[in-house]
């Protein structure tokens, strides 16, 4: 029988110094929708006012994107609004600093919260209305098993309430399926959505070639 590739994953994460709680959250909405959420860069002081969104500036500068094969890599620069113009991705130098945020094809995305922590997901699809999320908080503190239940739970709460916000919004979203061309208004700081959406559907059309 055919033996399935080995499923990629996001690189320094087999640390064995790194703990982890995970939490699985259901979704109405299509895993791409989900997906995309996580690359918008623009929705933070809007969506997530009061939480980590709370004091985020509102010009986003760039962003600054990257495809690298298919690990597609996002810097993020925000600042005050002065009513000045956000500068475009390409007056923009790749900051010398690890990503912001990273997304690995199919479904695996990290948010870079330093070297001691980071967030993970995986975007489960059970249908074009459905998906579930797998979430992980990753750190390096909290080691002892009383302070490790207290962290998980209390880092758990954390990150399923700001999952939420987003949530009720992507819920919202039509058609349920995104697509490259799906005539929506986008801005420049969807430039993640873009890249996103094109390798994806390249992805699909190289999955659909015929076989010698």
């Amino acid at each position: 029988r055919d033996e399935y590739p080995e499923l990629p994953f996001i690189s320094g994460l087999d640390d064995t110094r790194l703990i982890y709680g995970t939490w699985r959250d259901p979704w109405n909405a299509f895993y791409t929708r989900a997906i995309e959420n996580q690359l918008d860069v623009v929705h933070l002081p809007f969506v997530h006012y009061n939480t980590i969104g709370a004091g985020n500036k509102t010009i986003v500068n760039g962003p600054v994107a990257r495809m690298e094969g298919n690990i597609l890599r996002i810097w993020v620069d925000n600042e005050k609004d002065h009513g000045q113009t956000p500068r475009r991705p390409d007056e923009m130098p790749v900051p010398e600093r690890d990503a912001q945020l990273t997304f690995v094809f199919p479904n695996l995305w990290q948010n870079n919260l330093g070297a001691n922590a980071r967030i993970t997901a995986a975007f489960v699809c059970v249908d074009e209305q459905h998906s579930i999320l797998y979430l992980r908080f990753y750190r390096r503190f909290g080691r002892l098993p009383l302070v490790r239940q207290l962290s998980d739970l209390l880092t758990g709460l954390a990150d399923i309430t700001i999952a939420h916000q987003d949530r009720r919004v992507v819920q919202t979203q039509r058609p349920f399926v995104s697509s490259l061309n799906g005539g929506e208004n986008l801005i420049q700081g969807d430039l993640p959505i873009v890249l996103y959406r094109r390798r994806r559907e390249q992805l699909q059309k190289e999955s659909q070639l015929p076989t010698a």
